[in-house]
Formats: C-alpha cells, structure tokens, sequence
C-alpha cells in the first residue's frame, strides 16, 4: 500500500511539474488536441475534479485544467497530445478541489489506445482503484 501512495506521489509532481512547464490555460480548447471520454463514472464523483496523466515509452500527457464532473461521463480536453494514435498507460485523480488538493480518489488503466488524439473508456474497465 505505501508503494501505491508513493507511486501516486509521484504522478501528481509530474502532472505538477506538467502544469508548471506548458502553463496555464484558459479552459478553452483551440482545436489541436484530441479527447478522453470518460463514461460510467459513480455519482459520488459528482461535484468533484477529475485530472489524468498518460504516459508509454515515447509519450507524456497530462490534462493542463481540472476538469468538474457533472454526470456519468466527462470529456477532458487533452492538447498536449496533439492528434497522434497509440496505447497510453493512464492515470486517473478526482480531487475535491480544482487545484489539485485534498485527493478524492484514483483509479488506473494499463493500456487505452488512442486514435487521432482521443479515447473512450469505461471507469467500470479500470485496472486498479484506489483512494488516498
């Protein structure tokens, strides 16, 4: 259990670390991304923001703006990944507040495959679920 919280120490400097370098947006999209739809979330996420990173050997992507979740599913606008296609480890965090504080939850899929920069998954097909 201490090496999960470790390793989710981890993920949230690098996202940090992510947002610090590229900066901070306004919210909006200016098309040269794709998408990460997330379906079958529970309600208790509801209320709650939602940041994710992604990663394999050659890629790195983070979602540079907290995301509030609102329903079941939620669309996070991802830019930095560009409109490329591949399969990304991705990390998941629903945090309580929109700054990356005071974790709600986290859950992981190993493999999400990508195509023109976006990707639908189901939270019911994540590899692992944690909370903090």
């Amino acid at each position: 259990m201490a090496n999960k919280k470790f390793l989710l120490g981890i993920l949230v400097m690098a996202l940090v670390f992510g947002m610090v370098v590229v900066g901070c947006g306004d919210g909006s999209s200016n098309g040269d991304g794709g998408t990460l739809t997330i379906t079958d979330l529970p309600s208790s996420f509801n209320g709650k923001f939602i940041g994710i990173e992604g990663w394999n050997y050659f890629t790195e992507v983070g979602a540079i703006n907290p995301t509030l979740i609102s329903s079941s599913t939620v669309k996070i606008p991802l830019e930095i990944l560009g409109k490329r296609s591949g399969v990304l480890y991705v990390s998941v965090g629903i945090w309580n507040e929109e700054f990356y504080e005071d974790q709600f939850a986290w859950f992981e899929f190993y493999e999400v495959s990508f195509t023109n920069g976006s990707a639908k998954i189901s939270y019911n097909d994540a590899d692992e679920y944690g909370t903090p």
